[in-house]
């Protein structure tokens, strides 16, 4: 069973898709300080940011009534990750 939290508007989608792309690069950072798998690395350094650039043309392109809003929060929540770089060191927070 899986039960989703629904949110209550843009607000609360823009904090979810902030804590999202955070805890994602946390987590590639801890499975790389646990197994060492470059692969995470990888991630962090090449598909996230072109995950990004990919959605950054998707906004820029949609029209104005069918953009997201929510690139600034992916883009925050990304860099708010790769600050916890002392992760892959695996110093922990």
């Amino acid at each position: 069973m899986v039960l989703h939290h629904h949110r209550a508007g843009m607000d609360d989608l823009r904090r979810q898709a902030y804590a999202y792309l955070k805890g994602h690069v946390a987590a590639l950072y801890v499975q790389y300080a646990r197994h060492g798998h470059r692969g995470n690395l990888r991630r962090i350094a090449l598909t996230l940011p072109g995950f990004l650039i990919e959605r950054t043309v998707e906004e820029l392109l949609a029209p104005p009534g069918e953009r997201t809003g929510l690139l600034g929060a992916e883009v925050r929540g990304f860099l708010a990750g790769v600050g916890l770089w002392r992760l892959a060191r695996g110093g922990g927070l």
